[in-house]
């Protein structure tokens, strides 16, 4: 997710939607900004708690692999290029940052709430991670092999030079800051390594938030996925207003087909190499998480800044190879930001299914956490700006009076920032006790929130 830039801003602005919206539409929008919300914590039982798993600091994204029963992730880590390069972020203050520091991938096992950072080969530039998808193998007979898509964010060398980058050169004020990317990589889980496949670039992807790879009958490799691209702009008023002014929808969904995994090594253009890329969706404001609903017959979008859910298909317009459109079936909306979006599936209790969402719910909290740590020492204590974070669960219903399929939402969890500093996803996955075994409570398995 991407957010404010300055408060100031943000106010200043709130004219434009009193001059743009009308009626309820006001009250909601300033409702998603947390205008008219006090923070509260959901109450935690000794044997529910909250629990902080090492070597995750700084994540974005969070997706479950069902077949490998493990969580992946993507965390920046460091602070040093956390608060002085992150585009989704707009911090562009100081690239030289990642010569010393990188981001990283990261595997979880629910059951024991470890972590493990996989170590790259193949790879050794700079990475500043945002989404993720991850995809299995389906050549490997041991259904352990993922293909792990990732964003990266890289400096734009027209404005800062080669690696290891250098301060911005004078009159390149409009031209973009980051010449983002994507990543691929492959892992067998249980190894400690994720080989590095190929770079995907092309210019169509211009400010990439997360990732949906998409399969296709009769081919084991993962070749073709979509890509939301949040913002417009990348930085200066435009981008700020982008933030804040719901009529500024002129964010996309870009549906990416290569050629190969393999492009021609040792080339400049190999990034580049067999990359198709077209407009899947557009119109969208601050287009940002994606994922799949129980099936890949369905796919999940979100307008963070428009707290929305958006569920849809991919459809191919016309026949032949034309590249899919992404057609808007469901809209579920919140009254608070939401992001990233998962799909929670329980076999033993399919009537429990739903999406997750987390997000912040007060707007003006985010431009706190944009390039330092906000920790102030008040006298002798240290005091931390909170984000009030909240998780969402929203589940599909067939009203027959209605005739149609209608969303049931919940507030599954919140905190008011003094136990989740901020939040932009959250998965829901059945837990038990060791041995993974299923505990059943009331006739549901005990279910955590990661």
């Amino acid at each position: 997710m991407a957010g404010l830039r300055t408060p100031s801003i943000a106010v200043g602005l709130l004219s434009v939607f009193l001059a743009y919206l009308y009626g309820t539409q006001v009250y909601r929008q300033l409702t998603i900004f947390g205008l008219f919300r006090t923070p509260s914590s959901t109450h935690t039982s000794a044997e529910d708690t909250v629990v902080v798993i090492e070597g995750t600091k700084h994540c974005e994204d969070l997706h479950w692999h069902k077949p490998t029963q493990r969580l992946f992730t993507a965390c920046e880590g460091p602070r040093t290029t956390r608060f002085s390069w992150w585009p989704p972020l707009a911090n562009h203050e100081d690239p030289t940052a990642l010569k010393d520091a990188r981001a990283s991938l990261v595997v979880v096992d629910p059951k024991t709430q470890k972590s493990t950072e996989l170590r790259f080969e193949n790879f050794d530039g700079p990475f500043v991670t945002h989404g993720i998808d991850v995809a299995s193998d389906q050549a490997d007979p041991q259904k352990q092999g993922v293909y792990i898509f990732a964003i990266n964010h890289l400096p734009n060398p027209a404005v800062y030079g080669k690696y290891p980058y250098g301060p911005a050169k004078p009159g390149t004020w409009d031209l973009p800051r980051a010449a983002s990317q994507i990543e691929i990589f492959h892992h067998v889980v249980g190894s400690s390594h994720a080989r590095h496949l190929r770079s995907v670039k092309h210019d169509l992807i211009r400010t990439p938030n997360d990732i949906q790879v998409l399969g296709r009958a009769g081919v084991s490799q993962p070749l073709q996925f979509i890509v939301t691209n949040d913002h417009h702009y990348q930085h200066g008023r435009w981008r700020q207003i982008e933030d804040v002014y719901p009529g500024a929808s002129w964010t996309d969904t870009i549906h990416v087909e290569l050629d190969s995994l393999e492009p021609v090594k040792g080339t400049a253009a190999a990034a580049t190499a067999g990359v198709h890329a077209s407009v899947a969706l557009d119109g969208m404001w601050n287009n940002n998480g994606l994922g799949y609903a129980r099936t890949t017959d369905e796919l999940l979008l979100t307008s963070a800044m428009g707290a929305t859910l958006y569920v849809g298909k991919a459809e191919v317009v016309n026949s032949g190879n034309s590249p899919p459109r992404i057609n808007i079936t469901d809209t579920v909306e919140f009254d608070s930001l939401v992001d990233n979006p998962s799909f929670f599936y329980d076999e033993a209790d399919p009537g429990s299914s739903g999406v997750v969402l987390a997000g912040v719910g007060d707007i003006f909290s985010i431009p706190r956490h944009h390039n330092d740590t906000g920790v102030k020492i008040v006298g002798a204590t240290a005091v931390v700006p909170r984000n009030d974070v909240r998780v969402w669960f929203a589940q599909p219903r067939f009203d027959s009076e209605l005739r149609k399929r209608v969303w049931e939402k919940t507030l599954l969890f919140q905190d008011d920032g003094s136990r989740i500093r901020t939040a932009s996803t959250a998965v829901l996955v059945t837990v038990g006790p060791a041995p993974y075994s299923l505990k059943r409570e009331g006739g549901r398995a005990r279910r955590g929130c990661m």
